[in-house]
């Protein structure tokens, strides 16, 4: 059976054909005949069930994953109307990233400006440069840079909550944020140039109250813009402990 498998297969292979009308060079046996008779070998070597198995293997091997021209005119405009559309929802877009970059620039310069001004008119203190300061107390300079950094992360953390219809659903904590900015403003003219240090104290536990609230309220709308908050507790630490050192030096 195998030897008369052989002959045919050989003879199949080797069986005159006419010349195509442009014949490839080094091209003896095209390949549709090479594979019709390998088809041949197996089919009557193996068994018929699992010749029909390999079969339908190569088949599924053969096909691809690729998309379909049906499937690649659902995602391209087919119509005017629909390019119209297109171009509608992208200006859209483009429309609100503006106003978010505008709203995001109004809240943290808000803070900012006022921070600046206040440390402009009210933040020299010849009382404290002339003071012995230990290790932790900062210089005035680093002071007012702190000040400065902490009103820009508020506003940011502030803007985050806005964004997200926060200061809709808790008024309550766009008190706070008013009130701890407010408190923040209010220390420069009270300690430095009103001289009030005690004063000073009650301002700084009041502003530690509101950055607190601020931070639990904030949390509960976006956990980003309650951690923000965090640095700005420390530093109103530092300018209590500072505080605390002006009023008993």
């Amino acid at each position: 059976m195998l030897k008369r498998f052989w002959n045919e297969t050989v003879a199949s292979l080797y069986k005159e054909t006419p010349p195509p009308e442009n014949p490839p060079q080094r091209s003896f046996v095209s390949l549709a005949r090479l594979r019709s008779s390998v088809s041949f070998a197996l089919s009557s070597i193996l068994p018929q069930r699992y010749y029909h198995l390999i079969s339908m293997a190569t088949q599924q091997l053969k096909h691809r994953t690729t998309t379909t021209p049906e499937e690649r005119e659902q995602f391209q405009p087919t119509t005017t109307q629909d390019t119209a559309e297109m171009n509608s929802t992208a200006r859209t877009r483009r429309q609100r990233a503006k106003r978010g970059l505008r709203s995001l620039g109004i809240a943290v310069a808000f803070p900012l400006s006022l921070t600046l001004l206040d440390i402009t008119l009210f933040g020299s203190s010849q009382q404290y440069r002339a003071m012995e300061k230990p290790f932790w107390v900062p210089r005035l300079w680093a002071l007012h840079l702190a000040c400065l950094g902490s009103a820009f992360l508020m506003g940011l953390s502030a803007w985050l909550v806005w964004a997200e219809g926060g200061f809709h659903r808790y008024p309550t904590a766009m008190l706070l944020y008013l009130c701890q900015l407010a408190l923040s403003l209010a220390w420069d003219p009270v300690v430095f140039k009103a001289g009030a240090t005690r004063a000073g104290l009650v301002l700084c536990v009041g502003l530690l109250g509101a950055l607190v609230g601020c931070s639990r309220s904030f949390k509960n709308v976006n956990p980003i813009a309650g951690d923000l908050v965090k640095p700005c507790l420390g530093w109103a630490l530092l300018l209590s402990a500072t505080n605390f050192k002006l009023a008993y030096i």
